[in-house]
């Protein structure tokens, strides 16, 4: 009888194709991640920039006066309250699979167009 210890190749074949198996799986679901880490990241870019573009070159719609009706125990309370509704577009990583483009339309109290 032979008493030698260790793998035999067909073994050592077997397992290094497990681990490389097992490897790309881990791997494209690293590789999704990090894509969507940065898409999400241009995406929080372009909401940055337009907030910006808000308060140093805003593009008004129209100025308007809202009413606000709280209830309380004794009946309603009115506050009216006039601003501006205004506009900002910005487009992040244009061209690229990255793209992003945000719109965002808000009412800016106290702010009204001329």
């Amino acid at each position: 009888m032979n008493n030698q210890k260790g793998f035999t190749l067909v073994e050592v074949i077997v397992s290094l194709a497990l681990i490389g198996i097992i490897s790309v799986v881990f791997l494209s679901a690293f590789n999704m991640s990090l894509t969507k880490i940065v898409r999400s990241g241009n995406r929080s870019q372009a909401v940055i920039d337009a907030r910006d573009d808000f308060f140093n070159n805003p593009n008004f719609l129209y100025s308007s006066n809202i009413e606000i009706v709280l209830p309380t125990p004794s009946g309603e309370v009115k506050y009216f309250i006039s601003g501006s509704y205004a506009e900002s577009e910005m487009t992040i990583g244009a061209g690229s699979q990255t793209e992003a483009t945000v719109k965002v339309q808000t009412f800016l109290p106290g702010l009204v167009s001329d």
